[in-house]
């Protein structure tokens, strides 16, 4: 007599559904898009959220933030230049913008000193021409210095008659991070590649204003913008800033973060273009 099938034991038919599971799983390393395979190394984001650290939207982000703590720090003598970057991920938030959550490392802008680790986030928001910038970074050691240095920077900006490139470097870059900052784009980002010339301003409050000429470059791509910058600025006070740029599309923005105009122009003393 034919004996009656089985039905299957509870152990065999979790062995049954795993070995289905495999057969239709694609392999490993790879996520199914449409109709093609794709490597989770085209992903633009891999496992968390994360992303890959030298990529360059990634290095684009992170040199806004520096930027946006450059201007933000108050002093000439204390710029830094983006180092390495250690970790990067991002965060969609759906018809408001993209926010790169960065961890990477500074050094002096002038000397190559290592000053450590900085953590921020840059917000790119639809809504706004520029983006939101949190960023918090390792203690400068070396800010009594930085303190002096500011003293003496001032005292030739006021005393001498033609200050050392070196002197007007400084304060170039310094009211130029304001500007790279707020023309910096998902797509751009901008630092002091040319000043062309140089002319100084008289103020009524005895500060130091000087006019320059500079040439902002995207270091990742071809994109370049001619921008008049004015910029003011005395030790422990608030740098004022205005602006003036046009890009190579013809355009231009302008923007002012220094409140009022004073003074009246003086004569160019340094019109010999010099490259950084």
């Amino acid at each position: 007599m034919m004996q009656p099938l089985k039905a299957p034991s509870c152990r065999g038919s979790r062995l049954l559904v795993l070995a289905a599971l495999l057969v239709l799983s694609p392999a490993p390393g790879f996520v199914a898009q449409g109709a093609r395979l794709l490597s989770a190394r085209d992903s633009p984001l891999s496992r968390r959220g994360s992303l890959d650290s030298s990529s360059v939207p990634v290095q684009r982000a992170a040199q806004t933030a520096v930027n946006f703590f450059n201007y933000q720090q108050g002093s000439p003598s204390a710029l830094r230049a983006l180092g390495h970057v250690k970790k990067a991920s991002l965060k969609l938030v759906p018809g408001v913008g993209r926010k790169y959550i960065l961890q990477f490392t500074t050094k002096d802008l002038l000397t190559g000193e290592n000053l450590g680790t900085c953590h921020s986030s840059v917000f790119y928001l639809k809504a706004k021409p520029k983006p939101a910038v949190e960023i918090s970074c390792s203690p400068d050691q070396g800010k009594n210095d930085h303190q002096i240095q500011d003293l003496f920077l001032y005292l030739s900006l006021t005393e001498d008659k033609q200050p050392s490139l070196k002197v007007l470097r400084n304060l170039g870059v310094y009211g130029s991070s304001l500007v790279a900052w707020e023309m910096s784009t998902e797509d751009l980002a901008y630092t002091l590649t040319q000043v062309k010339d140089v002319k100084p301003w008289r103020r009524g409050d005895g500060a130091p204003e000087f006019d320059f000429t500079v040439l902002l470059g995207d270091r990742w791509g071809e994109s370049s913008i001619s921008c008049h910058v004015r910029v003011a600025w005395q030790p422990d006070l608030p740098v004022q800033v205005k602006y003036y740029c046009s890009p190579e599309d013809g355009s231009s923005e302008s923007a002012d973060g220094s409140g009022e105009e004073l003074g009246s122009t003086d004569e160019f003393f340094l019109e010999a273009e010099s490259n950084f």
